[in-house]
């Protein structure tokens, strides 16, 4: 036999070290949980310590954290314990109760110490860990987690997707919920990372109407790779925000949303390319106005019927805020008698295609000369500098004309702002990137310190339910998948630079430049009769043509009756026609402008009613 000393001294030392340490685990501290590095100055901040019970026995844990200020005295200290035993080999968190509050911009260090109650620690060693934060003046108003804000990822759930997730990100903000904490009911939404902005100065305003906007965003990842949570700065500031220094303060969890909805079918074209981080060309001092529509509404859309579906929820807006009358329902439908049914066949669209650009607008005359309802409308169309997509000239068809805007020292964004800013309701035509295009109805737009912006309404998510048939669509409906509201794209938002903007859609891309516009508003009704239409506010429309040569229209609309001055003015100044000085009747007015006698150049034309006034520029070419 072996020495037997040999054989039983290892026993004989495990069994005493057990015996020794049968009242003892080992409680390892872990850090902290989420644990930002920066706090805003004034605002709550709590602590979460992560530990685990590396040892085979269950112990309840004791936690103390400690914060000292730059000079080392102590301003914050909190002990806290588990509510039971924490099982062996598994992890647990000790969250403070108490919030630590900074008063002043400074630097602090944390000193956290955890360990078991009531028995041993095998290797104290590890029961303590040390960190530092610094505390920050916030550019705004500070939101943290369950505000009103959310962060997503988006999927790629179409069939033949090489991966799930993207490097789209897609940010949303409740203003309600926001105006609750905040107080004020405008603003600008900025977001950052500790690397890059996220949204830059995105509109916040509750008196749109809307609940708010959704944007688009690079979220910094390879496409493929799951982002669960975020570490933000999120604020709301009263002003445009054009620089500041990145400190994250809180993390965000980020959803799932898919791109490519349930019934889409396949998509057009591949997976897009990343969103490049930019910061956008902001000049402080620069042009900054703004413009909304109140009440756009939008419809379910079948696949590819952005063009049916965007002219539809126009002509809707008409029906409730100008009271034209269209005898076709507003609701889901393809190729029937719903209005976008008839829109369908007018634009020569078949169920789950696209449409030819060209035969948004002809297919808009045609609807507008069929129904009649074309002569109570006036029509405008403007391409993009040296784009040939639409006529750059009048087109007239059934009927029914629309008046091209061909004046190339305006611009087509600037073109777009004035018409909603006319009360003008305007379809805009996105042209993708990577191919194929998108149409949306607008609901607001301007300028932030000179950079332009637009919002727009639209079914994010166009699908359709094949009703078994594959081989034929006559069956086929509307799926009912959402992508109405702001939170899944429905009511989208981004900043023009170069004619490009973002855009969340289950389609081809998400970046694209603006290609066309196409806008329409009550006639003028000069008699007063049972139909009369009468506008919501006052308003002072562009003149068309313009420029002009010799002649131009000037429309206006009158909420109520009143006193009206209407004139023309030069560049120095002086005036030199006066159009309308009296009474007139509530409604829409429309008085024609020669300027035969007049040399060419830049005029103004001045409205004033009541208390209202507004002026624009026209441009007379001889």
């Amino acid at each position: 036999m072996k020495n037997p000393r040999r054989f039983f001294l290892p026993f004989i030392l495990s069994f005493i070290i057990s015996i020794c340490s049968i009242n003892a685990t080992d409680i390892k501290n872990d850090g902290m949980l989420k644990f930002s590095a920066f706090t805003p100055v004034g605002y709550a901040k709590y602590f979460t310590i992560k530990f685990s019970n590396d040892a085979w026995l269950d112990a309840p844990v004791q936690g103390n954290l400690v914060i000292k200020n730059s000079g080392g005295q102590t301003v914050f200290e909190e002990t806290m314990q588990t509510s039971e035993a924490v099982p062996a080999y598994t992890n647990g968190t000790l969250t403070t109760e108490t919030p630590f509050i900074a008063e002043i911009p400074e630097t602090y260090t944390i000193l956290t110490h955890v360990e078991p109650m009531g028995m041993g620690d095998i290797a104290p060693t590890n029961n303590d860990w040390e960190g530092s934060f610094e505390s920050f003046t916030a550019p705004g108003f500070v939101l943290f987690p369950n505000e009103g804000l959310e962060i997503f990822q988006i999927d790629f759930t179409f069939e033949g997707a090489p991966q799930t997730n993207s490097s789209y990100g897609m940010v949303y903000l409740d203003w309600p919920t926001t105006y609750e904490l905040c107080g004020f009911s405008f603003g600008y939404l900025n977001i950052a990372t500790a690397d890059n902005w996220i949204i830059q100065n995105m509109i916040y305003d509750l008196s749109s109407g809307y609940q708010g906007l959704s944007g688009m965003f690079n979220l910094g990842v390879n496409n493929g790779e799951d982002v669960l949570e975020i570490d933000l700065l999120a604020v709301v500031s009263e002003a445009p925000l054009l620089d500041w220094e990145f400190k994250p303060v809180a993390y965000f969890d980020v959803s799932d949303r898919p791109y490519n909805a349930e019934g889409v079918g396949m998509p057009v074209g591949n997976i897009p390319a990343p969103i490049p981080f930019e910061t956008l060309p902001f000049v402080e001092g620069g042009k900054s106005d703004l413009v909304w529509q109140h009440g756009h509404v939008t419809i379910e859309q079948d696949k590819n019927q952005c063009a049916p579906g965007a002219v539809a929820n126009s002509f809707q807006w008409l029906e409730n805020k100008q009271g034209v009358t269209f005898p076709d329902d507003h609701k889901p439908g393809i190729r029937d008698n719903s209005l976008i049914g008839k829109l369908d066949t007018a634009m020569g669209r078949a169920a789950h295609a696209g449409v030819q650009p060209i035969n948004t607008l002809r297919g808009k005359l045609k609807y507008l000369g069929s129904s009649g309802v074309g002569e109570k409308l006036k029509i405008k169309h403007k391409n993009i500098k040296g784009g040939t997509i639409l006529p750059n000239e009048n087109l007239t068809l059934a009927g029914v004309t629309s008046y091209a805007h061909t004046d190339t020292s305006v611009s087509l964004i600037d073109w777009i702002l004035a018409e909603l800013d006319s009360n003008e309701n305007v379809e805009m035509r996105i042209q993708w990137d990577a191919g194929g295009g998108h149409i949306v109805d607008l609901i607001g737009g301007g300028y932030v310190d000179g950079v332009p912006w637009l919002a727009w309404t639209h079914d994010a998510n166009q699908g359709y339910d094949n009703n078994g048939t594959p081989g034929t669509t006559a069956d086929d409906k509307v799926a009912m998948n959402g992508g109405l509201s702001a939170d899944s794209g429905g009511v989208g938002w981004s900043y023009i630079v170069e004619n490009k903007l973002r855009c969340f859609i289950a389609g081809a891309s998400h970046l694209g430049t603006i290609s066309y516009g196409i806008s329409e508003s009550p006639k003028p009704i000069t008699e007063v009769g049972a139909d009369k239409i009468i506008p919501t506010k006052f308003y002072l429309a562009q003149n068309y043509p313009n420029p002009f040569n010799p002649t131009t229209t000037i429309i206006f609309g009158l909420p109520e009756a009143g006193l009206v001055d209407l004139r023309i003015y030069n560049i120095l100044g002086e005036e030199v026609a006066r159009l309308v000085n009296g009474k007139l009747e509530a409604g829409y007015h429309e008085v024609n402008f020669d300027g035969s006698n007049l040399a060419s150049g830049m005029y103004f034309y001045k409205l004033d009613a009541g208390s209202y006034s507004s002026v624009k520029k026209m441009l007379l070419l001889k």
